[in-house]
C-alpha cells in the first residue's frame, strides 16, 4: 500500500498486512512477486498500466481515490479579488470536469464493473473482478470504523489542525448523501458562494 496512515491502520484492522511501499516501486514489486496485492484506486492501476499484472481486482470501496489542489489561505488572500474569483471558479470548473469524466471512465475505459467489456482496460487485461455483497461491505467498515481507538493519535491531530472534531462534523454532512450515488448525480457547487 501507499504510505496512507490512516488506511495502514484500517488495513490492520481488517487483519490484513499493509506494508508501505514507494508508489514507484510498487508495479516492479507486482511483477516481481515482492508484494502479491495492493491498495489503490482503479484509475491509478489503469493508468499507470498496472492491469497487466493484476489478476483479481475486489471493489471494497473502502479508500476513495481523491486527489485535491490546496493553497494557503494566507496567500488566497493576498491575490486580490478577481484573482481570488479566477482561482475559485478555475477549481469549480475542474471539479465538475473530473466528477463527470471520472465516473464515466471507471466504466467504459477501465472496466471497473462485474463483467468489464473487451475494450476496457480491466477486459483486456482478464482481470477477474470482484465486488463484496452489502453485508461484506458493512462488515468491513464495522472492523475499520474511524471510531476505533486505534485512531485516536490521528483524531487528535486533525481535530488540532482545523479547531473542532474533523469527524463528527464531516460524517453527518457525507451521510447525507446516497451511498450508492453516482459522482455524475453529485451536483458541484461553488460553495464559497453558498451555491
Amino acid at each position: 500500500m501507499t504510505n496512507t496512515q490512516l488506511g495502514r491502520i484500517a488495513m490492520q484492522l481488517m487483519k490484513l498486512n499493509p506494508v508501505p511501499v514507494a508508489w514507484v516501486e510498487t508495479l516492479d514489486a507486482l511483477k516481481n512477486g515482492l508484494i502479491d496485492g495492493m491498495e489503490t484506486w482503479t484509475t491509478a492501476t489503469t493508468a499507470f498500466n498496472m492491469a497487466p499484472v493484476v489478476s483479481q481486482y475486489v471493489g471494497l470501496k473502502f479508500i476513495p481515490g481523491t486527489g485535491h489542489v490546496a493553497i494557503n489561505t494566507r496567500t488566497l488572500d493576498k491575490v486580490g479579488d478577481k484573482l481570488r474569483e479566477d482561482i475559485m471558479e478555475s477549481g469549480y470548473q475542474a471539479q465538475r470536469a473530473v466528477m463527470y469524466s471520472n465516473e464515466a471512465g471507471l466504466a467504459l475505459i477501465s472496466g471497473e464493473v462485474p463483467n468489464p467489456g473487451p475494450d476496457t482496460i480491466f477486459g483486456k487485461a482478464g482481470t477477474r473482478m470482484n465486488f463484496f455483497s452489502e453485508e461484506a461491505l458493512k462488515e468491513c467498515e464495522d472492523i475499520a470504523s474511524p471510531t476505533r481507538p486505534e485512531y485516536n493519535r490521528w483524531h487528535e491531530k486533525l481535530n488540532k489542525m482545523c479547531g473542532f472534531s474533523l469527524y463528527d462534523e464531516f460524517l453527518p454532512v457525507a451521510r447525507e448523501y446516497d451511498k450508492d450515488a453516482l459522482a455524475i448525480n453529485v451536483e458541484p457547487r461553488r460553495w464559497w458562494k453558498g451555491l
